[in-house]
């Protein structure tokens, strides 16, 4: 069966840009799921390719979305990340309003309402590896008096940098942060 010109731009994947492949955004996004659980497991990608039995090349090329990722895969990777598949596509249809339309490719990120191209989306998740991090020392500390002095820590800084007014703008616990001091 012959497809035309039209037709096979539709259906080709990977996107072609400047004569390099790319690979489709959905599989990016994807793979950016797969990178933030892991990290967020504290398994680097040698352990969850020693897991799955495969290549830490190979964690790497689903992790950018350069390989596809078989839906048996899938399922692996979630068990191994103790997560559910669904975790890895829960906000797809949130963030990503349009991959394709007709035969040209156009991208288009929502966040939170917020529009922005795929490129903002790549620049403002450079900050998730910072981010993970934090969450994962956050969830090492034990005392919750301690969670929530950061908690709060956190919101003023926040207000503050915003120049909201904190009291109106945080209604929740109070905790004094408490350093020691030589006298």
């Amino acid at each position: 069966m012959f497809m035309t010109s039209q037709a096979q731009n539709q259906n080709s994947i990977p996107i072609t840009i400047e004569g390099k492949a790319k690979p489709h955004p959905v599989d990016e996004y994807v793979g950016r799921e797969i990178k933030k659980q892991r990290i967020m497991k504290g398994m680097s990608q040698n352990q969850l390719a020693s897991r799955l039995g495969i290549t830490f090349q190979q964690v790497q090329k689903y992790e950018k979305g350069t390989n596809r990722i078989v839906i048996s895969r899938l399922y692996e990777l979630a068990r191994v990340l103790g997560i559910e598949i669904n975790d890895l596509m829960s906000k797809l249809q949130n963030d990503i309003r349009s991959i394709t339309e007709g035969t040209d490719i156009s991208i288009t990120c929502l966040q939170e309402g917020d529009e922005a191209s795929l490129e903002e989306f790549d620049h403002n998740y450079n900050d998730g590896k910072e981010v993970l991090m934090l969450v994962r020392a956050y969830r090492r500390i034990k005392s919750e008096k301690m969670r929530g002095a950061i908690h709060t820590l956190v919101k003023v800084m926040c207000a503050e940098q915003s120049n909201d007014d904190y009291e109106t703008s945080y209604r929740g616990p109070e905790y004094v942060i408490v350093t020691n001091q030589e006298d």
